[in-house]
């Protein structure tokens, strides 16, 4: 887990630290068009422990390992059952250090669907004690909003692309 040197002096980042998470159950009664945090619950590989599952759902950089990173995560804005078409509006979010920092946002308004699947992504430059969550809204006509997970369909994973 370090940077590999090839001949004389090129330097290749190892990319670590590096994680994968992922949400293991559908989230549902969510209030309509407000975000919330995803609480990913199931680590696929996480090779310097940055990320918490069990507590606070969030990536937080650890001594030593400040630098750029590229983070990344998807997750399904779902309205119901699959027969409803009431969904007006998903967003996905990235949030530094408790605020917004970077959003994706996918508009049906004029045509409402079932579901969207969102992705958002951005290269960070991030310190020591940053932390990264991940946050998703449903704008539906009426009642509660879902994420839907399904088929792998909801993670978010970060890893570091320089110093």
């Amino acid at each position: 887990s370090g940077n590999i040197t090839i001949g004389s002096g090129v330097t290749l980042n190892s990319n670590t630290p590096a994680f994968l998470v992922r949400r293991n159950a559908s989230v549902s009664g969510q209030t309509d068009n407000t975000y919330f945090k995803i609480q990913f619950d199931a680590e696929d590989y996480d090779t310097d422990s940055i990320f918490d599952s069990t507590t606070n759902y969030r990536a937080t950089i650890p001594s030593g390992k400040a630098g750029k990173y590229f983070v990344y995560a998807t997750c399904q804005c779902h309205k119901g059952a699959d027969t409803n078409s009431t969904l007006n509006r998903g967003y996905l979010a990235i949030y530094k250090n408790g605020s917004l920092h970077t959003e994706s946002l996918t508009s049906l308004e004029s045509n409402p669907g079932k579901r969207i699947q969102m992705h958002v992504h951005a290269a960070l430059d991030l310190s020591e004690s940053d932390y990264i969550e991940i946050y998703a809204a449903s704008d539906v006509d009426s009642g509660n909003a879902n994420i839907r997970i399904s088929n792998n369909n909801t993670f978010f994973g970060m890893f570091k692309i320089g110093a």
